[in-house]
């Protein structure tokens, strides 16, 4: 035997060997398959479900798109679902809500029997939709008219990456007396803008509203995913000491705030309304006294201490007010009132102040009360969810949050209390006594700690 021969016949069986392993491994392919197909015949394919559970009383009838795929291309993408394993390139042609109805239906069918490696193959589906909306130069999202922030269903903000389909998904939400319109924001991929800038994406601007739950699609195949998987939180990266200087921003306030305006300003009845109304606000209530705000100052060194009382801190500085109508704590009376503006970051401020001469300070809210002097109380981003909190409101959320954080400076604040009244009351009782009357006190209580000095300004 030459020496051709011997390599020769070295390389053959070596590919006869490569064959049968082939041979072998479309025989396992075909068999898992098989098997899987077996185990799931008969079911169902998946169909678009309505909006959300709602429907109007005395009809059936829900909010619902018609199905964007036939039952016949149901059957041929189906088929894909029984494949061992599956790969990005087996769905990157497909559209996005084919890709969607196979991670609904992987899921339903696995229900039923375990599918071939369910997780690493579900995860393939759900990546390919991560993929597109960070590729998406632009996405469309659902406002609700009567707010003018995001729609919320439940927990979630509603995204599409088509905008014919966010235009339908109004039009089925204004079924349910929803006020929606489908509106155009920057995506992942949005290019520069004319003047060069980075243009704020879609999913980092919901940070600041505090929407962490998005549902993409609904109205069609829908599929729920997280803000984060697309965006991190802008601090994410930040040092610590960093982070000190960052703009505010207070996403659970935010996101409880529109999510109580988008509940309120339904109008639409049912049964146990008031009482979910009640829990909501209670959460706002809860997140006040925690946060940080943006109060608009202005500086007035070297000028004669001629202002308004109330307009005026320690450092000098020169304080605005809004008017609006509000209810009297004593007698319920609606009449005018001046409330300080504040706001939860620094978009809530652009929109909402544009007097000139002021610029943005932070304050935590403690302070904030310290800066109320003459004015009832502030009103937290009065062109959005204009949120407002009496001064009498304010001290005992203040009063509520020491009590629970500080035993100790809340007695002592008690004690301050009760001083001042034993004081005003002698006051009052000297007064009279004197033929001169009783007249009103406008000053505000001056809790523990500074209150003038402003925290972090920008």
């Amino acid at each position: 035997m030459g020496l051709f021969d011997i390599f020769g016949g070295g390389k053959k069986r070596a590919a006869e060997e490569e064959k049968i392993a082939e041979e072998q491994k479309q025989r396992e392919h075909d068999r898992l398959t098989e098997e899987a197909k077996q185990a799931h015949e008969g079911m169902p394919w998946p169909s678009v479900v309505p909006l959300n559970r709602m429907k109007k009383k005395d009809d059936d009838v829900k909010a619902l798109a018609e199905d964007p795929i036939s039952e016949e291309r149901k059957e041929e993408l189906g088929q894909l679902i029984f494949e061992p394993k599956i790969t990005a390139d087996d769905i990157k042609d497909l559209s996005l809500q084919e890709v969607i109805f196979l991670y609904q239906a992987h899921a339903l069918l696995n229900k039923k029997s375990a599918l071939p490696d369910y997780e690493q193959n579900s995860r393939v589906f759900y990546n390919e939709v991560l993929r597109r909306i960070h590729e998406a130069k632009q996405l469309y999202m659902l406002i609700n008219k009567q707010t003018g922030y995001p729609l919320l269903d439940g927990p979630f903000g509603l995204v599409y990456l088509e905008e014919d389909h966010a235009k339908k998904a109004a039009e089925l939400y204004s079924q349910q007396f929803r006020q929606a319109v489908a509106v155009t924001r920057p995506g992942e991929a949005a290019p520069l803008t004319e003047d060069g800038k980075q243009p704020i994406a879609l999913f980092d601007y919901l940070y600041y509203l505090g929407i962490e739950n998005v549902l993409i699609d609904n109205g069609w195949y829908k599929l729920p995913i997280k803000r984060s998987e697309i965006s991190a939180p802008p601090t994410s990266f930040v040092s610590d000491n960093a982070k000190r200087n960052d703009p505010p921003a207070d996403p659970a306030l935010q996101f409880a705030m529109i999510d109580f305006e988008n509940e309120a300003r339904w109008p639409v009845k049912y049964e146990k309304r008031d009482e979910l109304l009640k829990a909501k606000m209670a959460r706002v209530n809860e997140l006040i006294p925690a946060a940080k705000f943006v109060v608009p100052v202005q500086e007035l060194s070297g000028e004669a201490n001629t202002q308004a009382p109330g307009e005026k801190t320690g450092r000098e500085v020169k304080l605005p007010a809004v008017k609006l109508k509000a209810k009297k704590a004593d007698t319920g009376e609606e009449m005018d009132m001046n409330f300080l503006p504040v706001f939860t970051d620094l978009f809530e401020y652009a929109k909402g102040f544009n007097q000139p001469g002021y610029r943005p300070a932070v304050f935590p809210f403690d302070r904030v009360l310290g800066l109320l002097g003459a004015v009832n109380g502030f009103v937290i981003n009065p062109r959005g969810e204009s949120v407002v909190v009496p001064k009498e409101q304010a001290a005992l959320m203040l009063q509520a949050k020491l009590k629970k954080d500080n035993p100790a400076q809340y007695e002592q604040l008690q004690k301050n209390l009760r001083a001042m009244a034993e004081a005003r009351a002698k006051a009052m009782e000297k007064a009279k006594a004197a033929g001169a009357g009783a007249t009103g006190d406008d000053k505000v209580v001056q809790f523990p700690g500074n209150h003038h000095q402003p925290e972090g300004e920008n």
